[in-house]
């Protein structure tokens, strides 16, 4: 035998490794995890899947990936989970599109949705972990805290900063809602901005009694 053939098995080994280099098992298992859960539905919520060009009922317990789209009616919401990270709540009567679920290195996960009408509310596990963007109109909201709200009708959109701040930019112009705060916009222009108001506290309450449902049923996961 030609002793020339006979290569050490540990160089073939690191060879196939250059060649095909293997990702750290922390980037495979963000990559794993970025997909929504569905948690609860209550009342009729439909689901537009991009790779499928399909539409479907939603129901517990489903998978919601990037491109997707949700619609609810009347009487009706969904609550996303994204493990570890955070929970989507989707009111009655809105439309949403996700736009960007992602993991990058140094960046981490970075989440986007396009809000097409009616109301959405992202709690966060960590302040500001994931990013987390909205985008209403031509509006763009980045959540810089833990729990906030957007809600869009029509040309009317409201930025709801309930724990943490939340920093809009229309047009190049920049405002930011701190803890507590509501800024309103009328046709992609700034209006002005104020205080929780009675409705709104009210609506941050049934939120946090629905979570508390959810969690008896679904302890949240952490990393």
């Amino acid at each position: 035998m030609n002793p020339f053939n006979r290569k050490p098995l540990y160089l073939l080994f690191f060879t196939a490794l250059y060649i095909n280099p293997v990702l750290p098992g922390s980037a495979l298992a963000q990559e794993g995890d970025l997909q929504y859960q569905v948690v609860d539905v209550r009342g009729r919520a439909d689901i537009y899947r991009d790779e499928t060009d399909e539409t479907s009922r939603l129901h517990k317990g489903q998978k919601v990936n990037d491109e997707d789209s949700i619609t609810t009616e009347t009487k009706s919401e969904v609550v996303l989970r994204l493990k570890g990270k955070a929970y989507l709540h989707i009111s009655q009567n809105t439309k949403v599109h996700i736009t960007r679920l992602q993991w990058s290195e140094g960046k981490g996960v970075q989440c986007k949705i396009h809000l097409n009408k009616g109301r959405v509310l992202i709690q966060m596990d960590k302040a500001a972990n994931p990013s987390f963007e909205v985008l209403a109109g031509k509006i763009l909201c980045r959540g810089h805290g833990k729990i906030f709200e957007v809600y869009k009708k029509k040309d009317e959109v409201r930025v709801t900063a309930f724990e943490g701040s939340v920093v809009t930019n229309s047009h190049g112009h920049v405002e930011m809602a701190k803890t507590h705060q509501v800024m309103k916009y009328d046709s992609a222009k700034f209006r002005y901005k104020h205080y929780l108001k009675a409705e709104d506290e009210g609506r941050l309450e049934e939120w946090t009694n629905h979570l508390g449902d959810i969690r008896e049923k679904h302890p949240p996961t952490k990393r």
